[in-house]
């Protein structure tokens, strides 16, 4: 599985065309090609916000290829019942636990229900070989393996 980063240049085109369309704001352009109609304002409006829409859409087609235990790892590691239920979830997959599935879905509101069935579907089709994946499953089974130590000691 191919993970993707954002890469910076494509994060700096995304802000340099939002700072284009606020520029178009800020010195009237906006205002211009709309109430005046004046063609060159317009044009100028139009150039700009294809720029953003374009560098919007690069962006968002990253964010889509990334893996969802990167994506979603701050849902995850969140300290709430629905984070917890998450990571349950993921350690299940991981091979260090056996969770039942239903009882995780009492802690989900609709977003952590996406959360959970893309990284079950990106498991499926993965498995082992998402790094992303692996990464957070270690980091899982260490921090358990931890409070175990805690506990005993």
């Amino acid at each position: 599985m191919e993970h993707r980063i954002i890469t910076s240049n494509k994060l700096q085109r995304l802000i340099a065309a939002a700072a284009n369309v606020q520029t178009l704001m800020d010195d009237g352009t906006l205002a211009a090609a709309f109430e005046a109609r004046d063609p060159d304002c317009t044009n100028q409006a139009v150039t700009d916000f294809d720029a953003l829409n374009t560098a919007r859409a690069i962006v968002a087609e990253e964010i889509k290829a990334a893996s969802p235990f990167l994506r979603y790892r701050r849902e995850i590691m969140a300290a709430t019942p629905a984070g917890m239920a998450l990571r349950y979830l993921v350690m299940s997959m991981y091979g260090n636990s056996n969770v039942p599935i239903r009882g995780l879905f009492e802690h989900f509101g609709e977003h952590d229900i996406r959360v959970a069935l893309e990284c079950l579907t990106s498991f499926a089709a993965n498995g082992d070989r998402d790094s992303q994946f692996m990464s957070l499953g270690l980091e899982l089974a260490q921090s358990d393996d931890d409070s175990a130590i805690e506990v005993a000691a």
